[in-house]
């Protein structure tokens, strides 16, 4: 990865496949905002779900500008929506683990700071 000197916005994220009543398939948000506000009407769309302390799976693709991509499963549950912090968790997550296991951290840590995650980095 190269270091860029400016943080790649958001282009797109796409949804894929979701478990549950409320189906996205196919349809893109272009703002974070939209993206959490998609998310947030699934976990209205199945309480019962959500409820019971489960969750539903959602197929998500997170495009910048720059056409770098992120796929990752959401799991949607009784927590507040927040796609960016989501992501943000999960690479600083992946980056503890290159450290203790002697990967590269840096290239995760570079991807968190060249990217937009709607200040959650």
């Amino acid at each position: 990865m190269t270091t860029n000197t400016t943080t790649a916005q958001l282009d797109n994220v796409a949804f894929g496949f979701a478990e549950g009543t409320l189906s996205p398939d196919g349809a893109k948000a272009y703002t974070w905002h939209a993206a959490n506000a998609m998310l947030a009407g699934i976990q209205a769309a199945n309480p019962e779900t959500i409820i019971a302390g489960a969750y539903t799976k959602v197929d998500v693709v997170v495009t910048w500008e720059d056409g770098e991509t992120y796929a990752l499963r959401y799991d949607v549950d009784h927590n507040a929506v927040n796609l960016g912090q989501r992501i943000v968790d999960g690479a600083r997550g992946l980056a503890d683990f290159y450290r203790e296991s002697g990967g590269r951290a840096e290239d995760v840590e570079e991807f968190l700071t060249n990217r937009d995650f709607n200040g959650a980095n």
